[in-house]
């Protein structure tokens, strides 16, 4: 991390962990951006007198590793690339810097809703494995036993929430994707935003941020991006605008 970031998320005013989870936005509207790391400085920067920023003892920037499950058609990955309304992810999410892992499922509705739930892996006890094949059961169509370890998405995200607590943006940036017996791909220009809001806010400091420097909303999945990279035998056709895209962010230095 640079000296000038360091000291940009420094002067934001910080929520606890506690508030962000009095807040939790487990059913709500996704909002994807993505952009080179040269904005991020003046964007965080325009922001910090509007946004409070997540601090857990004393860290600002997290690191996250979140390990993907998929069928051996890759079912889930597939139903993003044809654009499927109800659609699923399944993953492992390491919170390293806390030392927690949950097993995460990410649902998105015919109505554009994204739902989420989660439970905690920290701790099981010999009824592990009946509690995560209960989860995935109850809310996917799938089967634990059909499902098999994709890729693994590791970066650092710095997360913001509006004064008023309605809306909350991540920032993704350093992703490295990894797939066994693959050499790792990293992206080190790229970063990704995640605008998580319940409805639409025309008056979003976040929206209204985003588009003074430039940047529009655009589809992403770090999830498709990996497995489109990573797996050349997997139709990624829908993918190829976001693909040509992010490499003109990594090659732009």
């Amino acid at each position: 991390m640079s000296e000038t970031l360091a000291s940009i998320l420094s002067a934001y005013l910080t929520f606890s962990l506690s508030d962000l989870e009095e807040t939790d936005l487990l059913k709500r509207i996704d909002d994807k951006y993505f952009f080179h790391l040269s904005k991020l400085e003046s964007i965080l920067n325009d922001l910090k007198d509007k946004a409070d920023m997540l601090e857990i003892d004393g860290v600002r920037s997290f690191q996250y590793s979140s390990t993907y499950l998929d069928t051996a058609e890759f079912d889930t990955y597939i139903q993003h690339h044809n654009n499927r309304k109800n659609r699923f992810k399944l993953r492992y999410r390491d919170y390293l810097d806390s030392d927690l892992q949950f097993l995460e499922i990410k649902e998105k509705d015919v109505h554009g809703i994204m739902h989420k739930y989660r439970i905690p892996l920290n701790g099981l006890n010999g009824n592990g494995d009946a509690m995560i094949k209960k989860h995935i059961k109850s809310h996917t169509p799938y089967q634990f036993e059909d499902l098999h370890k994709t890729i693994t998405i590791s970066y650092d995200r710095i997360t913001l929430m509006d004064k008023n607590r309605k809306e909350r943006l991540t920032i993704d940036r350093n992703l490295k994707f990894l797939r066994e017996g693959k050499a790792p791909i990293m992206f080190k220009n790229l970063v990704i935003v995640e605008l998580k809001h319940q409805k639409s806010e025309s008056n979003s400091i976040f929206k209204q941020c985003l588009r003074k420097h430039g940047i529009r909303r655009q589809g992403i999945s770090k999830y498709c991006l990996g497995i489109s990279s990573l797996y050349d035998h997997l139709k990624d056709n829908s993918f190829k605008a976001q693909q040509r895209a992010v490499q003109k962010i990594e090659s732009n230095d």
